[in-house]
């Protein structure tokens, strides 16, 4: 099983749930810093 925090983790354990849990933490993008952009050019090298 896989869940996004330890919370998850807790949550899993108290529904006894035994099985192997692994915890992969859940990532965002700043949308200020990245955001799509029309690069035309990139395109036509790929």
């Amino acid at each position: 099983m896989i869940t996004g925090n330890r919370d998850g983790v807790d949550i899993l354990n108290q529904r006894e749930y035994r099985d192997l849990i692994k915890v992969i933490p859940q990532l965002g993008v700043d949308e200020k810093l990245l955001k799509l952009q029309n690069k035309p050019e990139l395109a036509d090298n790929l």
